[in-house]
């Protein structure tokens, strides 16, 4: 006899039977709802990346021939075509404020096949018959490379534009360095025919004014529709060859073919204020500010507007401009202290220009440029060691900052720590070595070797001060300042004529004396010294600062 089925373990089972299929059903369902939304995103980045290569107006430049021996060194007809875009981008790079109208894309990568039931295509496939049937042609360059002989030449072949031909035959160089100057005459001639201004502008960066001049006429010749960019790169060549009236004219030329065209507008700004016609100035600063621009930009147009409203006496107007340039970049450092130092030469605001500082503290954010706008708050309080516990902070940041090293080095002399002069006058020289030779750099490499001088003579230490002095001197003979190092140096040492002679040298290189050096300790013996005071012209000084108190007495 059977046993009799339990209801309730029926009743169970069934209970069971039925979630384990909505289970199942639902996490077939979720499935299918999660693929059809990836297939979805997938379908939708596809459609994207199509559309966006359709609208690519670019050349593709695609692989190179080559002579097999070139092959064989590496020089692929890849590697070539890649050289010539690295070329073509080097020249372009020279100026970023043209857009870039004939751009050029490497069709060297492979390509993605799409096959599906069994019908192969891909999509380079797609893109080929979606171009024919938007009507727009294939743009390619190609390429190839003869090596016969001394004779090395590159051939391009644009789609829809001239060939273009170059050839070296320098065959006393490595065919590396042949390859590369080939390459790069002839993204030159690229750039002629596609985009003359950045050729130019490339040409003027490289000192090359005469090649730039040339691309200029071509394009006032043969592209009326860059004249504007010529007349902009002829007024960049005559401003570079001190020629500012010429520039100025030839920026003119652009604005009155372009009113709104920037670059002439700030380049014609910035030189009436360089030749202090502040009021000719204004309207153009003006112009700019209401026209969309960078914000660093801005923030240097509002400081521009500043600067004039100062020569110009209107102290109201300058300080609002400092306002509108802290408004137009705020972390930036140097709009606070710049309105700071304002407010100290011209309104004696002492108060205002701490307030400024301290906005700045917590506007801007942790540089070295930071540290050195504090440490100036630091010295303003007359506090020199906060002020140099901020510039060593600064040189953490910036080890090789040249205006925080020479700032350290003046703090430094004050505060009396003469060993420390030496070594961070080192340094300065060091990184000074590592750096192209300017102006500047000279000028703070002798800021050093000056101040390495004075430490060494107040410690007696007269011969290597010597030393020091004279290295200073021979970076620029010209500069009267420390020829004054080494007379104090002969001074020191008793050596009177050799003090004399250096203080002539001094002054007849443009070094002035003021009244105020007899507060000097070296120089407080020499305040009734007739020979120093003819030769450093205090006599007259002194004699005219008596007649003064006479005729005040007469009156």
């Amino acid at each position: 006899m059977k046993d009799k089925p339990n209801p309730v373990a029926q009743f169970l089972k069934k209970i069971w039977n039925f979630r384990g299929k909505s289970l199942l059903q639902n996490f077939l369902d979720w499935t299918m709802m999660g693929l059809k939304l990836a297939g979805l995103v997938i379908l939708i980045a596809l459609v994207r990346y199509i559309v966006m290569e359709l609208r690519k107006d670019n050349y593709a430049i695609q692989s190179f021939q080559v002579p097999k021996h070139l092959e064989e060194s590496g020089l692929t007809g890849t590697v070539l075509a890649q050289k010539i875009m690295d070329e073509v981008s080097i020249i372009k790079n020279a100026t970023t404020i043209k857009s870039d109208s004939v751009k050029f894309d490497a069709s060297l990568k492979p390509d993605i096949d799409m096959s599906v039931m069994g019908i192969g295509f891909s999509l380079e496939t797609v893109f080929y018959y979606a171009r024919r049937i938007m009507g727009k042609k294939e743009r390619s360059v190609s390429g190839d490379l003869t090596h016969i002989g001394n004779e090395m030449e590159l051939t391009l072949r644009f789609s829809d534009a001239p060939k273009i031909r170059v050839s070296n035959y320098e065959s006393n160089l490595p065919i590396e360095k042949r390859v590369k100057k080939l390459m790069g005459a002839a993204a030159e001639k690229v750039l002629r025919w596609s985009d003359p201004y950045r050729l130019a502008a490339f040409y003027i960066r490289k000192d090359r004014d005469e090649e730039a001049l040339k691309v200029v006429r071509m394009m006032l010749k043969k592209r009326p529709n860059d004249r504007k960019w010529a007349y902009l790169a002829w007024g960049k060549i005559l401003v570079k060859q001190k020629d500012n009236k010429g520039g100025l004219e030839k920026f003119k030329k652009a604005l009155e073919i372009d009113p709104n065209f920037e670059s002439p507008l700030r380049n014609t700004a910035w030189l009436y204020y360089a030749d202090n016609n502040y009021k000719k100035a204004l309207p153009y600063f003006k112009k700019l500010v209401s026209m969309e621009v960078e914000a660093d930009e801005l923030a240097d147009t509002w400081e521009g507007i500043a600067a004039c409203q100062y020569y110009l006496k209107d102290y109201k107007k300058t300080a609002e401009a400092y306002q509108m340039s802290i408004k137009a970049e705020p972390k930036n450092v140097y709009r606070y202290s710049n309105y700071a130092g304002f407010k100290l030469s011209t309104q004696k605001d002492t108060a205002g220009a701490m307030k400024l500082l301290d906005q700045a503290q917590k506007s801007v954010p942790e540089s070295a440029e930071t540290y050195m706008m504090l440490a100036t708050m630091m010295y303003l309080r007359n506090d020199k060691e906060k002020v140099l516990s901020l510039v060593n902070k600064a040189l953490e940041m910036d080890p090789d900052n040249f205006v925080a090293l020479q700032y350290a080095i003046s703090i430094e002399f004050l505060l009396k720590k003469y060993d420390q002069v030496i070594n961070t006058g080192r340094r300065s020289l060091a990184v000074g070595n590592k750096t192209p030779k300017s102006r500047e750099s000279i000028y703070y490499g002798q800021h050093a070797y000056n101040y390495m001088a004075m430490a060494a003579y107040k410690q007696s230490r007269y011969d290597s001060a010597l030393v020091l002095i004279k290295k200073g001197i021979a970076m620029d003979t010209t500069n009267g300042t420390p020829y004054t190092t080494l007379a104090e140096t002969y001074l020191l040492m008793n050596r009177r004529e050799d003090f004399y002679r250096n203080i002539s040298k001094a002054v007849k290189k443009g070094f002035k004396y003021v009244p105020q050096i007899f507060e000097n300790e070296v120089y407080k013996p020499l305040a009734s010294d007739p020979r120093f005071l003819k030769i450093t012209g205090l006599d007259v000084a002194a004699d005219k600062k008596g007649v003064t108190k006479q005729n005040k007495a007469g009156k």
